[in-house]
């Protein structure tokens, strides 16, 4: 292991450091601010923790709220918090897994399907734990201890196997006395998380697959500040009070049916407003000079194979 290593910076800058130094105390050489607001790292695009020690050569980012893998990493750690919560309020709710998303977080379990009352129950523990600031330890152990570890649990189990077939690392995190099975990618700890809300329950197939059992699902966001989660919460509200879905039915636009699933049938409102947008876009087409043709609706997929190879072409050619 070499003593020193040499970190790239977004920026293209490099700086040389002891091998070792951790992404927080990167982060605290740069500046306070930035150590402040801080809440994980990026090293060779992998997202790691602050306090992960860092023994070569690589590109290094730290992430704060501004990046998208800086808000996953929050969102993660509240997956875990998620799990720890349920596990002690419904021990027998058996947890599968629980990733960051675009916008939050979800935790599926093999158990009953959670009501709005359970909710509440979930989400204030979970506030408990945060309170308690636990850090987040990382550990990297065997198949046969992960096993071990896991037994009463099938699904954790099916991971693990998976894992050790692509010769993956296998790594417990630690939140508390809790821990659960994670590649990882989280904050410091809980404390960076400032507002958590719980939002809603639904039920998905155990690894999306339909064969599968059914699972429940608890989705749930958080964020660094209050005043995030407050902001979050009536954009909701305002999205709500637009979505087309309500305004579709109130208005007497459209409805959908088991006949077509997925598509619309206008009704008489709804067919007035297309054929206003229908016009509206021909007179502007008409102004470009473009003509205008009708082709089928259905066609074999080969044609849009065609159309995506020549695009693929164009785009090597530049």
């Amino acid at each position: 292991m070499p003593e020193k290593i040499v970190l790239e910076f977004p920026d293209g800058k490099k700086k040389e450091f002891n091998s070792g130094v951790t992404a927080g105390e990167i982060a605290k050489s740069i500046g306070t601010r930035l150590a402040a607001d801080a809440l994980a790292a990026q090293f060779n695009e992998k997202t790691i923790e602050l306090s992960a020690p860092i023994e070569e050569s690589g590109k290094i980012k730290i992430l704060t709220w501004d990046y998208i893998e800086g808000k996953k990493a929050l969102w993660h750690t509240a997956s875990h918090v998620l799990n720890e919560a349920v596990q002690e309020l419904f021990p027998n709710a058996v947890p599968t897994i629980g990733p960051p998303i675009e916008e939050g977080f979800y935790y599926d379990f093999d158990a009953k399907p959670f009501s709005e009352a359970d909710l509440e129950k979930i989400g204030q523990k979970m506030k408990e734990i945060v309170s308690k600031r636990p850090q987040i330890k990382r550990k990297i152990v065997s198949t046969d201890e992960a096993q071990k570890i896991f037994e009463k649990n099938p699904y954790k189990k099916e991971l693990i196997n998976e894992f050790a077939a692509k010769g993956k690392k296998i790594t417990i995190y630690f939140t508390g006395k809790f821990f659960d099975l994670c590649k990882g990618g989280h904050v410091e700890d809980t404390g960076k998380i400032k507002a958590i809300k719980l939002l809603k329950t639904a039920g998905a197939y155990w690894r999306g697959n339909e064969k599968n059992k059914m699972l429940a699902r608890i989705y749930g966001i958080a964020f660094p500040k209050q005043s995030m989660l407050e902001e979050f919460l009536e954009l909701k509200k305002k999205a709500q009070m637009h979505s087309h879905l309500r305004l579709g039915k109130e208005l007497d636009l459209f409805s959908m049916h088991e006949e077509a699933p997925g598509t619309i049938f206008f009704h008489k409102n709804g067919a007035i407003i297309y054929n206003e947008l229908v016009n509206f876009m021909r007179a502007l087409q008409q102004k470009q000079d473009y003509q205008e043709i009708i082709t089928p609706l259905l066609l074999k997929k080969e044609l849009w194979q065609r159309s995506k190879n020549s695009f693929e072409k164009k785009l090597k050619a530049q």
